[in-house]
C-alpha cells in the first residue's frame, strides 16, 4: 500500500521532468549542426544554410570570341547578403565550380592576365533539389579598343564549338568537324566557327582549304588573333614570305607579347635574308704631321671643314 501512495506521488515529478528535457533535444542538434571555430573550413556562416539550398554554381570563362580561356583566370563569388566569399582558379576547359551556394545575389569578378577585368550578377533562388546554375563571363583582350563591338554568341553554338575542342583534343577530326558543322548552320558568319573549320584542314595538310577558311574568319573579324598566326603559318609553310610578314605584322599589332607571332615572322624573315660580301675597307691615310689634323688656335682652319658625323644608323636585326 504504501509502494502505490508512494509511486502515484512520483508519477507527476517524472513527466514533469520530461516535458522539461524534450525541448533540450533538438536545441542541442541544431547548435551542433553550425560551427562553432572561426577560420577554419566549414566555418562560413552561409554553410549552416546552404544544406537546403543545394545549388552549384558553375562558372564559364571565356574571351570575347566564345571560346573557352586557355589561360588561366581567378574566379572570385561573393554573395554578401548571404555571407559568402569564395574564390578559386578556373581549369583546362575554363570552368571554376562553387558547391551549395544558398539562396541570393551574387557577383562574379574574374581576373586573368591579358585580360581586363571583368563582373557578372547572378541570383540564387530557392531550390528543394540540388540543381546546377550556369554563369558565363566574357574577358576582353587589353588590347581591345573600348569602342569594340560586343559579339554575343548563341548558347547553342557555344555547345557546338565546346564539343569540337572535346573531339579535336581527342583527335577525333571528323567528329569535330560535324559539331563544328552544326555551328555553322546556326552561325555561319561566327569567326571562331570558321576558324576552327580552318584548324582541322591545318591538321589534316590541306593547307589551301585552312588557309580558305582563316581568311574567311578574319573577312568578318579582321582583328581576330588566332586567325591571323595561323594563316601566317600557312604562308610560311607555303613559301609566301612576303605575305606572312604582313600578316604576321597584323598579328603583332593585336598582341604585341605574343610568342609565336615573334617567332614565325623571324622564321619569314630570315627565310628572304640575302647575306651580301662585305666590301674591302679602303686604306686611312696617314697625315704628314699631327699639326695637320688640329685647327688653329680652336678654330677651324678655311681649307679644312669640320669632322662629320654619320646619322645613317645601322640595321636591326629580330
Amino acid at each position: 500500500m504504501f509502494l502505490k501512495i508512494r509511486f502515484w506521488q512520483w508519477v507527476p515529478e517524472f513527466l514533469a521532468a520530461g516535458v522539461l528535457f524534450l525541448p533540450c533535444i533538438p536545441r542541442a542538434a541544431a547548435q551542433d549542426s553550425l560551427p562553432s571555430t572561426l577560420g577554419v573550413p566549414g566555418s562560413n556562416p552561409a554553410d549552416g544554410v546552404s544544406q537546403a539550398a543545394a545549388v552549384n554554381i558553375y562558372v564559364s570563362v571565356r574571351e570575347s570570341n566564345g571560346l573557352p580561356l586557355s589561360e588561366s583566370a581567378n574566379v572570385k563569388l561573393s554573395c554578401p547578403l548571404a555571407g559568402v566569399s569564395l574564390s578559386g582558379p578556373t581549369k583546362n576547359t575554363g570552368l571554376a565550380q562553387f558547391f551549395s551556394i544558398p539562396k541570393g545575389d551574387c557577383n562574379v569578378d574574374v581576373t586573368a592576365p591579358g585580360f581586363k577585368p571583368s563582373r557578372e550578377r547572378t541570383t540564387v533562388t530557392d531550390s528543394y533539389a540540388s540543381r546546377n546554375q550556369y554563369v558565363y563571363v566574357y574577358l576582353h583582350s587589353e588590347s581591345e579598343p573600348a569602342s569594340a563591338p560586343s559579339r554575343p554568341v548563341p548558347l547553342n553554338v557555344m555547345k557546338e564549338i565546346d564539343k569540337a575542342l572535346e573531339a579535336m583534343n581527342k583527335n577525333h577530326l571528323e567528329d569535330s568537324r560535324k559539331h563544328l558543322a552544326k555551328a555553322a548552320i546556326i552561325a555561319p558568319q561566327n569567326p571562331e566557327v570558321l576558324y576552327l573549320l580552318g584548324m582541322i584542314d591545318y591538321r589534316q595538310n590541306s593547307l589551301e582549304a585552312a588557309q580558305k577558311k582563316f581568311e574567311s574568319a578574319l573577312s568578318y573579324y579582321p582583328t581576330h588573333e588566332r586567325a591571323l598566326v595561323a594563316l601566317g603559318e600557312v604562308q610560311v609553310k607555303s613559301a609566301r614570305y612576303a605575305a606572312a610578314q604582313q600578316t604576321l605584322q597584323k598579328a603583332l599589332a593585336v598582341n604585341r607579347a605574343g610568342w609565336r607571332s615573334h617567332l614565325l615572322l623571324a622564321n619569314a624573315y630570315a627565310q628572304q635574308l640575302e647575306y651580301a660580301p662585305k666590301p674591302n675597307p679602303k686604306p686611312k691615310s696617314r697625315p704628314d704631321s699631327p699639326e695637320k689634323m688640329l685647327p688653329s688656335r680652336g678654330h677651324f682652319s678655311r681649307k679644312s671643314s669640320p669632322p662629320r658625323v654619320s646619322t645613317r644608323l645601322l640595321p636591326l636585326h629580330s
